[in-house]
């Protein structure tokens, strides 16, 4: 489908609830025609569009009122998030235009949305998920506006935003109480002192951790390790740690997904083989068991 029949179907259905058009050649001036003419639109996907702008983009966020799940995947050339008219997210009138109904907003890989693009999201109230992961520009500026702003997401995918730090899982930590679901792969600049902060503030409703590809936790224990519980902080161990907050907080810690594949120090690829097991043994212990 090209430019010539996306115009032509946004111009005689105007009753569509749900447009997938990943993948489609398409620039501009089809897109204006979807903000245009799609005042109805519940969910929109589109990936890969990588010739959109915001010049198309901003005008569907604020005319396609209705939709409660957007993806904008790959779209390379947004540099921003406008979500129209909405000023004050406490009170917005039926009258506001915007998509500020959204619960699932997807901007993976939009590699050039910046910093900023979080103070837009606070008109978000019934936001639920939203995935920034590849989105490279964003740092812990993002991170923490948005906890302040909408702390009420359940699910957030930080996966290869790799400027992020510990200061961002601390404001994840004292400020979205209601956060379900984590993805920091890839993040290599997050230390353990922040993840065990995260397991113990939140062990009431983090059910899904994943830090996939984080060299620089181990989770390996060395032999004897469980004997000395501060040495896990003086050589970069997190395994041990993990360990003891879970147990710390018994039947009340929710966690049920824990991805910490590859999460071993380059210099500890030799260690041996049994430092590798007692992790595994002590979660095997807690009731999960290892899926690969």
């Amino acid at each position: 489908i090209s430019d010539e029949g996306l115009i032509a179907v946004c111009r005689s259905c105007h009753k569509l609830r749900v447009l997938e058009i990943s993948n489609l050649p398409i620039t501009d001036e089809s897109s204006l025609e979807i903000g245009q003419n799609l005042k109805k639109l519940e969910a929109l996907y589109m990936r890969d569009n990588y010739q959109l702008t915001n010049r198309s983009i901003d005008l569907i966020t604020e005319k396609c009122s209705k939709l409660t799940q957007l993806t904008l995947w790959g779209c390379i050339r947004m540099s921003h998030l406008s979500l129209g008219s909405v000023n004050n997210p406490t009170f917005i009138s039926p009258l506001a235009s915007g998509c500020y109904k959204l619960v699932l907003l997807n901007l993976w890989g939009c590699h050039n949305l910046v910093d900023e693009s979080a103070a837009t999201m606070g008109v978000l109230q019934n936001l639920r998920s939203l995935i920034v992961s590849e989105c490279h520009r964003l740092t812990d500026a993002f991170v923490i506006n948005l906890a302040s702003k909408v702390p009420h997401i359940h699910h957030l995918y930080l996966r290869y935003v790799r400027r992020i730090t510990d200061a961002s899982v601390e404001a994840i930590a004292n400020n979205m109480h209601q956060i379900s679901s984590l993805d920091f792969s890839f993040c290599t600049k997050i230390t353990p002192s922040s993840l065990v902060h995260l397991l113990d503030a939140r062990h009431q409703t983090l059910s899904e951790l994943r830090v996939f590809s984080c060299h620089q936790l181990d989770t390996t224990i060395p032999r004897g390790e469980h004997h000395l519980r501060g040495q896990a902080h003086r050589d970069g161990g997190v395994g041990q740690l993990f360990l003891d907050v879970i147990r710390l907080h018994g039947k009340e810690h929710c966690l049920s997904v824990l991805d910490v594949r590859e999460c071993k120090s380059q210099s500890r690829w030799d260690a041996p083989r049994d430092e590798d097991r007692q992790f595994i043994t002590g979660m095997t212990s807690l009731n999960f068991q290892q899926k690969i």
